[in-house]
């Protein structure tokens, strides 16, 4: 997308139909069948930079997102010559309207609204609030990219949506931008060798037979990957685990999808993907329930929504967390590690800080994943629940 488009859009404060005229149509497919104007990438984070890449320097050099942040996000923001700005949440996981009508102002250039765990945020709430100011709104749907059904791609109440796919579907890499109104991106990003992809992919199947198995296979090994990187630095402070995270991930960022990733994502069984999901998190709440201590983030599970994991507030997570994944139970954090610009803003704004305060010392992520069956759920539950009850009768 070219400067001279997008200031086109970002300029006014309501989208005009000659706006469209500036773009054409070109749909790309992103399931077998699911159409949507999309532009691949390798990770979502790559996604956002390309995106904010494109915000004319009219526009302010500031972009606020909220505080409970993975800090890849943080650092595409950074790399694209952005300032990150952050906002408080509700006790819901909602943006703080209130708060935002105070700070949003010339020196905004874009808000981005995390739908965190594959829920739904006030998007529609936010959207009047950007819309009157002439700020795009990015929604990040990169906790998950199903809602609505199996045959539509989450969000398009926002200007812009960013997904992740391989957080979903078991595709190990994939990101994307959708524009709200059918805007073409048309932008050429770099490839990995074939060779590296073949590689790339046959790591992430349990099966060496990859092209028989790719139309049945549901389960994704992100999950595994996050919890063996959470184990191995059980031990590291915040600053120990962002430079160990910065080594792993600070590259790709001008990378697009892999081609074999594409074609697993393509092959997904997404309807049964979507139906077990949501069995495990239905499952997860309805048993919880008996553990008075342990509080389940999001309490009801709406019809429309595809999760990505199911997250609690557990105490103690400190001591617990580490006991809990000896113990068998996969669980691993979001928004833990803190990006040194975060922790610098918190310390100068504690309003922001203490609104994510329990969610980034408490929050804890329990699988759903389409690999996970009710008796896996049942030993997770009894194994929180023994340990629980263990240290607070102590």
């Amino acid at each position: 997308m070219s400067n001279a488009n997008i200031t086109k859009f970002v300029g006014s404060k309501e989208p005009k139909a000659k706006f469209l005229d500036y773009f054409k149509s070109h749909n790309k497919t992103i399931l077998n069948y699911i159409n949507s104007n999309i532009l691949l990438t390798k990770y979502g984070r790559g996604a956002i930079q390309l995106l904010l890449s494109d915000i004319p320097s009219i526009k302010g050099r500031d972009v606020l997102l909220p505080a409970f942040m993975c800090p890849s996000v943080i650092q595409a923001i950074e790399y694209s010559g952005f300032n990150p700005v952050f906002y408080p949440l509700r006790p819901n996981l909602h943006a703080n309207i209130e708060y935002l009508e105070n700070v949003v102002d010339s020196n905004v250039a874009a808000v981005i609204l995390v739908q965190y765990f594959g829920f739904e945020s006030n998007t529609r709430e936010l959207q009047l609030l950007c819309s009157d100011h002439g700020i795009p709104l990015i929604e990040d749907w990169s906790h998950s990219f199903l809602q609505r059904g199996s045959n539509t791609l989450a969000g398009g109440v926002g200007d812009f949506q960013i997904y992740s796919f391989w957080k979903i579907a078991a595709c190990e890499y994939g990101g994307g931008i959708r524009c709200k109104y059918s805007c073409d991106i048309p932008r050429k990003l770099s490839r990995n060798s074939p060779m590296v992809c073949l590689r790339m992919i046959k790591d992430t199947l349990y099966t060496p037979d990859i092209f028989t198995s790719l139309p049945n296979k549901t389960t994704s090994d992100s999950f595994i990957r996050q919890h063996k990187n959470h184990n191995s630095q059980e031990h590291l402070s915040n600053d120990e685990r962002y430079l160990a995270w910065y080594r792993e991930n600070a590259g790709d960022y001008d990378k697009t999808i892999p081609y074999l990733s594409k074609r697993l994502l393509y092959t997904s069984a997404i309807e049964k993907i979507i139906s077990v999901r949501r069995r495990n998190y239905q499952f997860y709440l309805d048993t919880l329930k008996n553990i008075e201590s342990v509080t389940p983030l999001i309490g009801i599970l709406p019809a429309d929504t595809c999760p990505w994991v199911f997250p609690i507030l557990l105490p103690m997570r400190s001591m617990l967390a580490p006991l809990l994944r000896e113990s068998g139970v996969p669980l691993f954090t979001f928004g833990e590690t803190l990006h040194p610009t975060q922790r610098e803003f918190f310390l100068k704004n504690k309003k922001v800080y203490d609104s994510v305060m329990k969610l980034i010392d408490l929050s804890v992520c329990l699988p759903v994943h389409q690999n996970i069956t009710l008796e896996m759920i049942s030993f997770y539950i009894d194994r929180i629940s023994a340990l629980v009850n263990l240290q607070i009768n102590k």
